[in-house]
């Protein structure tokens, strides 16, 4: 294992998960079991692997099984920190790491959604990262783009997010994985603009942009799961066994 991070993880999981239907009516998106477990607990065990220990769950939907949840999870990795951020009113991605910040430890912010999950390396992502005040990873893809932010880039920086778009060529295009970086004293400069529910796409995100800050990108091409869709849900059960030997 990796030496210990300095780096806050902040894990956005407090939707309901309305398009799985059936599957969260009684579980939040990111606790529903893939092959006996649930996804969130791979997503943790990945970043623990590259030495992250201190999460921050910020939840809204069925807030009593994350508390659940942590207990099964802090049981069987006494070295990390895991503290639930409830949300009373749902937040919007950028409101939930708003209502995270003043709780946190460290400088250095990783925000990662708890239904993704992109396999790759963490140790270069973070030594990349700490050294700028604001990075987004990207992924190519060229299918289900309408699903997703593309994010436009100029050389090393990002120069615009532009709308879900529908799928009309078979041209890899740079998606928004969710996995996002900041040095939380700057931040708050941003941050601080915004009050109630907003979303880190569309406030957040664009104001980096508009500001005198440098918003640099980490473009990638690894395997990538998003569990929003029964469809995909249904990928992550082979996702799983073929990328995270303890997933078999």
């Amino acid at each position: 294992m990796f030496e210990k991070k300095k780096c806050n993880v902040i894990i956005l999981s407090g939707g309901f998960g309305k398009r799985l239907g059936s599957f969260t009516k009684e579980t939040p998106k990111p606790l529903i079991k893939i092959n006996h477990k649930p996804f969130l607990e791979y997503l943790l065990n990945y970043l623990i692997k590259f030495g992250f220990y201190r999460f921050y769950l910020a939840v809204h939907y069925k807030k009593n099984k994350f508390e659940n949840f942590k207990k099964k999870i802090i049981k069987s990795n006494k070295n990390i920190l895991l503290k639930i951020i409830n949300e009373i009113t749902p937040l919007g991605t950028g409101g939930a790491v708003k209502n995270t910040l003043n709780k946190t430890l460290y400088n250095n912010n990783l925000v990662i959604n708890a239904d993704t999950l992109i396999i790759g390396d963490f140790n270069y992502y973070y030594n990349f990262m700490k050294k700028k005040n604001f990075v987004i990873l990207g992924n190519y893809l060229n299918k289900n783009l309408h699903r997703y932010g593309i994010i436009s880039t100029k050389k090393n920086t990002v120069h615009n997010f532009l709308e879900k778009q529908k799928q009309k060529k078979n041209i890899k295009k740079l998606i928004n994985t969710g996995v996002f970086f900041f040095k939380k004293k700057l931040a708050y400069q941003i941050f601080d603009k915004f009050n109630g529910a907003f979303s880190l796409e569309d406030s957040i995100y664009k104001q980096i942009i508009k500001s005198n800050f440098k918003f640099y990108v980490l473009k990638e091409n690894k395997p990538f799961i998003d569990i929003g869709i029964p469809s995909d849900l249904k990928k992550s059960k082979s996702f799983i066994k073929n990328y995270l030997s303890y997933g078999k």
